[in-house]
């Protein structure tokens, strides 16, 4: 980046409204370190001397002090994640720590260190103030809305990973700054020209050498401009079946399961052609001929002219979610199809759809439980019923909602106390007084009841109990098999959907 012909600008940080995180005393704050550092800025443009620079190095470390203490007091008030204040509280020290060693150095070659020291703490403030500062706000802000800590701490990582381009875009300008004062700066600015640089050439080489992408639980891939794949990680091997020894000179193409509409293909590198990012899903083939579905996100990477030079790509296996859906689609048209059958319940229909988009919206699990004891009721399903998940081990089952006035279970209870749980199918009792009566519940029940295993790919993850009304007919039993059938298939997709969306927070975090 060239010098500017005109007079070069004394104030490298400029405020503004990208940096204010919403919390007025710390933007007080953090407007007022920006002034600081500006004021070292023009310090340095002016030639000042050692004794200049020392006295706005002690005013920076005397106010960064009061700020710092100002945030470990607010994290310390709403008990903020301990982990993140940890690395924020470190974070601090860093800075201090900097402006302390800069002082003690600037005797000896003031214009040396300060210019070294500004560029480190301009750099610093931008990444405190839109990463960990803007994190904090962000998980504040969840807690004064009544979310829960856990569901606090999602939502903010969940927003730190969308400030990513303001991030960009903020060390972009910081950088053109520095690289337009002096010529004294050019060691400096070489430096950070190349770290600029590195983001928009090649984004994608930061993912190829970290850590979290090398242990990352979805597929991600790099291929060059004209898709000839030059990056997969360990996850897209195992997915796929492909190493990049066979993939070498191939394309993605030779994913392709060949029943996706061209149409879908054609938005695709219009999209990208366009550098905008592509998110879908690809029906998939893998080496051994398994099709499988993937949840796709295809990011251009452009060089410093312009230029794509690589295409990134992020890849979920939402194969078990699809089948889940197609198995609820297959289980509502069935329904729907039994039920169009005798128009009085059309009531149903109307109610499992609404139960349907309700637990579609569920963004944690409790909230899964709750809406579905709501729904249950309204349904009629019985005269009660409550809904058990199982624990890490398989074996212990947790009662976690129940609705109406049929048998209690019990909070908790072990598979064996379970015969649909121990069988892996349907127990259908219908005269409790000598049949084979289940052990999960707090007193022998005195109604017929329907225990419905649900079950995951194979793994019993939770048990659906339906309590009859005394001496239900076939069709009746019929239908609470249907309706249970339909509920435990809904709770199991919005499960699964919270699950996956959890992952990939995960992921965005980690890149």
């Amino acid at each position: 980046m060239k010098p500017r012909a005109h007079k070069i600008p004394s104030d490298i940080f400029v405020w503004s409204g990208k940096y204010q995180v919403g919390i007025a005393r710390v933007d007080r704050q953090h407007k007022k370190l920006v002034a600081l550092i500006n004021s070292l800025a023009r310090k340095l443009a002016d030639q000042a001397d050692a004794e200049a620079l020392m006295e706005v190095f002690d005013d920076l470390a005397s106010y960064a002090n009061y700020h710092f203490r100002t945030e470990e007091n607010l994290m310390q008030e709403w008990k903020i994640d301990p982990e993140f204040q940890s690395v924020h509280c470190d974070s601090h020290a860093s800075f201090v720590e900097e402006v302390t060693k800069a002082r003690l150095s600037v005797r000896n070659n003031p214009q040396q260190m300060s210019t070294k020291t500004l560029t480190f703490l301009s750099r610093w403030l931008i990444f405190h103030i839109l990463g960990t500062d803007m994190r904090m706000a962000n998980e504040i802000f969840a807690l004064e809305r009544g979310l829960t800590p856990q569901e606090a701490r999602s939502r903010a990582v969940e927003k730190a990973s969308d400030a990513h381009e303001v991030l960009l875009q903020a060390m972009s300008e910081l950088y053109e700054s520095l690289a337009a004062r002096t010529q004294d700066l050019v060691l400096a600015n070489r430096h950070l020209k190349e770290e600029i640089a590195f983001h928009q050439r090649a984004e994608a080489q930061l993912r190829k050498l970290s850590l979290a992408v090398e242990h990352s639980p979805v597929s991600t891939f790099i291929t060059n401009a004209d898709g000839i794949f030059e990056y997969v990680n360990p996850k897209f091997v195992e997915v796929t079946g492909y190493t990049m020894d066979e993939l070498a000179g191939k394309t993605p193409r030779i994913l392709k399961a060949g029943d996706m509409p061209d149409a879908t293909y054609a938005e695709f590198w219009r999209s990208i052609a366009g550098k905008s990012e592509w998110f879908g899903e690809f029906h998939n083939c893998r080496k051994n001929g398994d099709l499988y579905w993937g949840k796709t996100s295809v990011t251009p990477i452009a060089d410093a002219q312009g230029r794509i030079t690589h295409y990134l790509t992020i890849q979920e296996d939402v194969t078990e979610r699809k089948l889940t859906e197609e198995k609820l689609n297959r289980s509502h048209a069935q329904l729907l199809t039994s039920l169009s059958e005798r128009q009085e319940q059309s009531k149903d229909i109307a109610l499992l759809n609404e139960t349907s988009a309700l637990l579609q919206t569920c963004v944690t699990a409790d909230e899964v439980y709750c809406a579905l004891a709501q729904m249950a009721a309204g349904l009629a399903l019985g005269v009660g019923g409550a809904l058990a998940v199982g624990g890490e081990d398989s074996s212990t089952f947790r009662t976690v909602a129940a609705w109406g006035c049929g048998p209690k279970l019990a909070d908790t209870f072990c598979t064996d106390d379970c015969w649909a749980l121990r069988r892996g199918q349907a127990h259908v009792v219908e005269v409790p007084a000598n049949s084979l009566v289940c052990g999960h519940f707090t007193a022998r029940p005195e109604v017929p009841y329907l225990c419905l295993p649900l079950v995951v790919q194979g793994k019993i993850v939770g048990l659906l109990n339906i309590a009859a009304a005394p001496n239900p007919d076939a069709a009746q039993w019929t239908r609470l098999a249907q309706v249970g059938a339909a509920l435990g298939n809904m709770v199991k997709l919005a499960l699964t959907n919270i699950r996956l969306t959890a992952a990939m927070g995960n992921r965005a975090t980690k890149a």
